[in-house]
């Protein structure tokens, strides 16, 4: 038994022998009693009292342990002697309230442990931080994002953005419940976010708190970008001819109205910059369509190579203008392969044409096709000037061109690596670009097995 329960049960039973000593003695001052009776009488009070006190002792100091263990959140041993009603009856009650109180527990636990795994689902970073900007809860998102000490940190350490601080602070004195902060973060490439922040006020009964909710814009940011970009060149690239045509009209309406040889020569060249109006829009149109349908899985081509002869046949026209010679060879039996076979011809056919225009003349486009574990590789090669290794990544964006004046001359519209790269995605396959100044360029397009396959 602890000092103090035995401290407990030794003073209630000199109490109650105290009890009897006291009314003997008072027995014997009155006369009521003999010397000899009133030292009986008291040590029958004495017995009395330790029959009568210890077990309500011993059953109050084992329920005062087993109360101070459920108050320190403790586990505690039944009451081993219940020698009376009352303490059966406390005892009873005891086991009942520590019961309740673990099961409040257990609750409170799961319901953390809960709250818990719904914060860290959440895919946007969040953030806790009380009044002092001091982070105090990041689920994994924002730990993934600024580092898994944050918390216990200041938000300050992970964000040096003024805008947001000033944006947290705001919320947490009070002047505004929510806030709306769009930020620039990141690498020097650079992310564009904008935190959502709430207030939370009395959390836990520690004071006021924010939550704040980081949501990355940098894709929507981009996608505009190239919105307002791809309207730009398009404006543009129909807007040249268009002031061409509008010229030449007038010529032939004005000065060269009664000027054959004029006229012959202007509605050829309104010919052309009509010619070439037609095929930006038709890429236009065909590039729409592809973006379109770019998440939707396409059919699969089961003859590749028979497809590849055709193309190569169906070109050899425009390569003999040039002049070039297209050459073409298939060391192994090429598999099945994703992609329906007019948009495999759209790729190929962009490609090839590629390397007619920007071979040099009287040069050799090869096309070599193989069967690769992965599915077939095909590779266009020309013997052209060559492409600056600077601009090679940016050849598959909207009207990029390397040499404007030598593509429009040749017909170009600046959209034909764009669609060869979404039909590319579409059909799971991937393009490599490889180059090296006045030796040529090499087209490498990787294509799949059909998924069914």
């Amino acid at each position: 038994m602890p000092e103090a329960d035995r401290s407990h049960v030794i003073g209630l039973t000199l109490a109650a022998a105290a009890s009897g000593l006291v009314v003997s003695a008072g027995a014997l001052a009155f006369g009521a009693f003999t010397l000899w009776q009133a030292a009986l009488a008291a040590v029958a009070a004495i017995i009395l009292g330790l029959i009568t006190t210890l077990p309500w002792a011993r059953d109050a100091a084992a329920l005062r342990a087993r109360s101070r263990a459920i108050g320190e959140g403790e586990s505690a041993p039944l009451p081993a002697a219940r020698r009376t009603s009352l303490g059966g009856d406390l005892a009873r009650a005891l086991i009942e309230s520590q019961r309740r109180v673990n099961r409040s527990l257990q609750a409170l636990k799961e319901r953390s442990v809960k709250v818990e795994r719904v914060l860290d689902a959440v895919p946007e970073p969040l953030f806790v931080v009380d009044i002092r900007q001091d982070v105090t809860h990041a689920n994994q998102a924002a730990e993934a994002l600024v580092g898994p000490s944050i918390v216990g940190r200041t938000l300050a350490e992970a964000f040096r953005q003024p805008e947001l601080l000033d944006g947290v602070e705001t919320v947490l004195s009070g002047a505004a419940p929510k806030a709306s902060v769009d930020f620039e973060a990141g690498s020097a490439q650079g992310r564009s976010y904008r935190a959502i922040i709430g207030r939370l006020e009395r959390v836990g009964g520690g004071g006021e708190a924010a939550v704040m909710t980081l949501h990355d814009l940098t894709a929507i940011r981009r996608l505009e970008a190239l919105r307002a970009d791809f309207v730009a060149n398009a404006s543009h690239e129909l807007r040249t001819p268009l002031a061409s045509l509008v010229g030449f009209i007038e010529t032939l309406e004005g000065p060269a109205k009664y000027d054959p040889e004029a006229q012959a020569k202007f509605l050829g060249i309104m010919r052309e910059q009509a010619n070439r109006m037609t095929r930006l829009v038709q890429d236009l149109l065909s590039l729409s369509r592809i973006e379109l349908d770019e998440h939707s899985p396409p059919g699969h081509t089961d003859d590749l190579e028979s497809l590849l002869a055709a193309i190569v046949a169906q070109l050899g026209p425009v390569a003999a203008a040039r002049p070039a010679t297209l050459e073409f060879s298939c060391a192994t039996p090429l598999p099945a392969v994703m992609g329906e076979p007019d948009l495999l011809q759209q790729v190929f056919q962009n490609l090839i044409e590629n390397g007619v225009k920007y071979g040099k003349s009287g040069g050799v486009v090869t096309i070599t096709a193989a069967a690769t574990p992965d599915g077939a590789s095909i590779t266009i090669t020309d013997q052209g000037e060559g492409i600056p290794a600077a601009h090679i990544p940016r050849l598959t964006e909207r009207f990029y061109r390397v040499d404007v004046a030598r593509s429009r001359n040749l017909g170009g519209t600046g959209l034909g690596l764009a669609i060869v790269k979404h039909i590319l995605n579409r059909c799971r396959g991937e393009l490599s670009i490889t180059s090296k100044t006045g030796e040529g360029s090499s087209f490498t397009v990787w294509l799949p097995p059909p998924i069914d396959s």
